[in-house]
């Protein structure tokens, strides 16, 4: 898939043993291949940064496994976190799942440049797909998908959308989240994107709570049975000067027929309907803070709360960013 924007190519080994934990080695450099030193790359193990690192002149980290969790640990989540920043550049996450063989991951670390200019004709093309008001939408970019006739990158793309709104407006509903704004998935029928700059200016005019995008392959496995993998990223939108989300990269390896099982989306529905929650959270913090809303505050901290207590093994991603929003709400509440 074609990279527009700086792009972090990260090569992660995991070899899991008994005796030993993991060791994560990568290396990270930008879209024209040139090696970004001094990324802090930090690893989370169920919300708490175990390690850190920082890239070398040669854009590579290590993790020393020493430094890591047990392995009797990491054998009872599914995966821990790592988090890159660097200033001047988006901050970004990747969830790295134990129980998958993780081989190359490419993942983007996009300047912080600020929003990317709209044409007129581009605006006038997403005008048809302005939030109405007391709407909170979130936006699914086609995924790229290969390895399948080309008639069927719709027609997934077109059952992704149908069953991730269900999941996602099912769980806003059933959290304390979102009141009586309505929430809903609508698929934005652009050319897939890479470039995090446009992805948010498109949610920024859209008045959008997040984007969901990605792509995905379809290969045979040793078994002979067909298998998708998804690379997906969702795009929180709602940004403030005292708490900017991480984009959210995560991979899924499921059986091609399990793109329509109610397991696959089960799992979708806690990682994107938190992710939501976590938008909605965001959006909210900004308006309270503007009306320093005591209340509010008290409200936004609840629903957060509930969402973080409920969270279980594969959401350390989410984990870390409702703890960092809680934070930032507990820091109004004090003052």
């Amino acid at each position: 898939m074609s990279r527009i924007a700086s792009l972090a190519m990260c090569t992660l080994f995991l070899f899991n043993t008994v005796a030993a934990a993991p060791l994560v080695s990568g290396n990270v450099s930008t879209g024209n291949g040139i090696p970004l030193p001094d990324v802090r790359v930090q690893l989370e193990v169920r919300g708490v940064v175990r390690t850190a690192a920082y890239t070398d002149l040669r854009g590579g980290f290590q993790f020393d496994a020493a430094a890591l969790s047990p392995a009797v640990e990491l054998r009872d989540i599914s995966g821990f976190m790592l988090l890159f920043s660097k200033p001047g550049f988006e901050p970004a996450n990747k969830l790295v799942r134990i129980n998958t063989t993780i081989g190359s991951v490419i993942l983007k670390l996009d300047p912080s440049r600020g929003s990317a200019t709209l044409p007129s004709a581009e605006k006038r093309k997403l005008d048809q797909y302005t939030a109405a008001p007391g709407s909170a939408p979130v936006f699914l970019i086609p995924y790229s998908i290969t390895g399948v006739a080309l008639t069927e990158p719709k027609k997934v793309n077109e059952m992704l959308r149908a069953n991730l709104e269900r999941v996602i407006v099912t769980h806003l509903q059933a959290s304390q989240a979102g009141g009586s704004t309505s929430v809903s998935l609508k698929l934005l029928p652009v050319e897939p994107l890479s470039d995090i700059d446009r992805m948010r200016t498109y949610g920024s005019y859209l008045d959008a709570l997040g984007i969901i995008t990605g792509y995905g392959t379809v290969e045979s496995a040793a078994s002979g049975m067909l298998r998708v993998g998804f690379s997906s990223t969702f795009l929180v939108v709602p940004q403030t000067d005292d708490f900017r989300s991480p984009v959210l990269y995560v991979d899924d390896d499921v059986p091609l027929d399990s793109v329509t099982s109610p397991r696959l989306y089960k799992h979708l529905s806690k990682l994107w309907g938190r992710s939501t929650v976590l938008a909605l959270g965001v959006r909210e913090f900004g308006k309270a803070k503007a009306s320093s809303d005591r209340e509010a505050f008290t409200r936004i901290r609840k629903y957060l709360q509930a969402e973080r207590s409920g969270a279980g093994p594969g959401d350390e991603a989410l984990v870390s960013q409702l703890s960092a929003l809680i934070v930032a709400v507990d820091r109004e509440l004090a003052r």
